[in-house]
């Protein structure tokens, strides 16, 4: 199981993660506090050229 997308939802205290493999199934879908972010990321960022991080601002949510 290798990540490598992953959609991270940007708050002050909670983060949302949603992380996908290659072929497009869901590896993770969690809420992570501030400080557990980094150390969350950190695994999936040893081959950076392969990952592709999102952040999702709130206008473009669905309503």
């Amino acid at each position: 199981m290798q990540i490598t997308t992953v959609g991270l939802d940007l708050a002050k205290r909670i983060f949302q993660v949603h992380a996908v493999d290659a072929s497009g199934d869901v590896v993770v879908r969690k809420a992570l506090r501030r400080s557990q972010v980094l150390p969350f990321l950190r695994p999936c960022c040893a081959e950076p050229q392969d990952l592709s991080l999102l952040s999702i601002p709130v206008s473009c949510r669905p309503v």
